[in-house]
């Protein structure tokens, strides 16, 4: 450390021909002098303020960034060494950890999809041109035929299964069905639809209008429901912990409240509203030709009739005000961020899918922290000593952290036992019995689509069908960890537009038998 002390304490204000750190240090004395005592780090980190201790590790995490894309100087290896080893430092203050990933198990990007889906409980519009063949085509010509409700058998489809592995799509399946019957699909697509052939059902079978960019299938999505979860046993603890932060008790009942209720914690969607009623208030209800007659100044205002107030849209009236009579301020609120404390790539590292998004698999994260602590160095090619690449990403060391919003664990956090609950178990007996592997399910679909093309006479490229179909065998026939030359070819897979083979040609119901076909 005795280099980069000297070369810290060079210069006190920035001069010519310093170095980009030189000025760093010369700006940021405060953050100087806690690098400067290696021994007594993590006090001295403590006691800086919050805001210094995310531009402190904001610091660290550009060091190591910069030595990741240029030849390292023998002193920019040190600066390296010191930033890694105060990261290290902070992980331990927060009980955090990097997984490395080095042999974690390849999930699709329609994997990843589907978790976020549900995570959010809305479905994007999907543009025609991504949708595969066979489904476009059952689309144009579904409407000559008429079909029986009992036809459609959603088990029948290998990537409804895939979708049927979360709570959340199996509630939805009467809708689509409804849907698929309602426009006369034949009920043959359902054996050779893709993930985004389905996605464009649940849209169009859920989108307030055909003009909607996504629409809500779920409603609230997974992530305000763990919030709503996190609240219910929560809410008075958090709203003192707020108000010994220095948060205004009215901001933080709102915050709270808001939390409670919608499971929102977006700061740009809060009003800030009185606790009790003061004369502005009962004036300004009043005003808006609210009965007043029963309510009294200084007391407690109900929350039916706070929510009374916000459904008639008339939310002003009950703004709470500085002594000057300006709104409140939002500044010191924490703005959190729901956090999956395991990433989803590593989703099916030894679980099943649909456990990302269950409540003991999330978290609250105060969003500067989530951004520059939780995914700082996310996605960092790393060397090890075997010079092979890895992902870096951190993880939380405690099953039961639930939140977090500074880097005191003992003051800055809280914790809930959410796997131990009769809805959390419920929910996983329910998802292991629909466990499948994607990859099982894309393969029975490419053999689903020879049977298909050829009753529907599509002519398909046996060379691309060949080749999906060996790398389909390729990830089902491996022990994982796998070889790092399977794991890059697999990615390029697993990253393309999912629809294998795309057809040379399609021909109308009418078949034209005396030609060839390729399947």
């Amino acid at each position: 450390m005795s280099h980069t002390k000297t070369y810290l304490q060079k210069h006190s204000v920035p001069q010519p021909g310093m170095t980009p750190l030189q000025v760093w240090a010369a700006q940021n004395p405060d953050l100087v002098a806690v690098l400067e005592d290696p021994y007594h780090f993590e006090d001295n980190f403590l006691e800086l303020p919050y805001a210094r201790q995310i531009a402190l590790i904001d610091l660290f995490n550009s060091i190591v960034k910069d030595n990741l894309t240029s030849s390292p100087s023998k002193l920019k290896k040190e600066f390296e060494y010191m930033a890694i080893e105060h990261l290290q430092k902070i992980q331990w203050l927060t009980c955090t950890y990097y997984d490395e990933g080095n042999s974690y198990y390849p999930i699709s990007d329609d994997e990843k999809k589907l978790v976020r889906m549900e995570a959010y409980g809305t479905i994007d519009r999907r543009r025609e041109h991504t949708l595969s063949p066979m489904y476009r085509y059952f689309l144009r010509t579904g409407r000559r035929h008429k079909f029986l409700f009992r036809e459609y058998d959603l088990h029948s489809s290998p990537m409804w299964r895939v979708f049927r592995q979360f709570e959340s799509f199996r509630g939805i399946e009467i809708p689509v069905k409804k849907y698929l019957f309602k426009n006369r699909i034949n009920p043959d697509a359902l054996k050779v639809m893709t993930i985004t052939d389905f996605c464009d059902v649940i849209y169009r079978a859920f989108a307030e209008n055909e003009n909607a960019t996504f629409a809500r299938f779920i409603d609230p999505g997974y992530k305000n429901r763990f919030v709503m979860r996190f609240m219910k046993k929560n809410a008075a603890q958090l709203e003192q912990h707020l108000i010994e932060k220095g948060n205004d008790p009215r901001s933080a009942r709102s915050l709270c409240r808001m939390m409670s209720r919608y499971g929102i914690c977006d700061l740009d969607s809060l009003v800030i509203t009185e606790i009790k009623f003061t004369r502005r208030v009962l004036k300004d209800l009043k005003n808006k030709k609210y009965d007043i007659s029963k309510f009294k100044l200084g007391e407690k205002i109900p929350e039916d009739f706070i929510d009374f107030v916000f459904e008639n849209h008339d939310e002003s009236a009950l703004l709470a005000r500085s002594k000057k009579g300006h709104p409140l301020s939002k500044e010191k609120l924490p703005r959190y961020q729901v956090h999956h404390t395991n990433a989803v790539k590593f989703s099916a590292n030894g679980e099943y899918l649909a456990k990302s998004n269950y409540d003991e698999n999330m978290m609250l994260v105060e969003e500067r922290m989530h951004s520059s602590f939780f995914h700082g160095l996310d996605r960092i090619d790393r060397n090890n000593n075997l010079q092979e690449r890895y992902f870096s990403r951190l993880n939380v060391s405690v099953p039961d952290m639930a939140l977090i919003d500074g880097f005191d664990i003992s003051k800055d956090a809280f914790f809930c036992d959410f796997a131990n609950t009769a809805y959390s178990r419920n929910r996983a007996k329910a998802d292991q019995e629909n466990v499948v592997n994607y990859y099982q399910m894309a393969l029975l679909r490419l053999d689903n689509m020879d049977e298909i093309s050829c009753k529907y006479h599509f002519e398909y490229s046996s060379i691309e069908m060949d080749n999906e179909r060996n790398i389909l065998n390729k990830i089902l026939g491996k022990d994982f960890p796998i070889g790092k030359e399977d794991l890059v070819n697999i990615s390029k897979w697993l990253k393309r537009n999912h629809h294998p083979s795309t057809p040379k040609k399609q021909s109308t119901l009418t078949a034209r038998k005396s030609k060839g076909h390729e399947h």
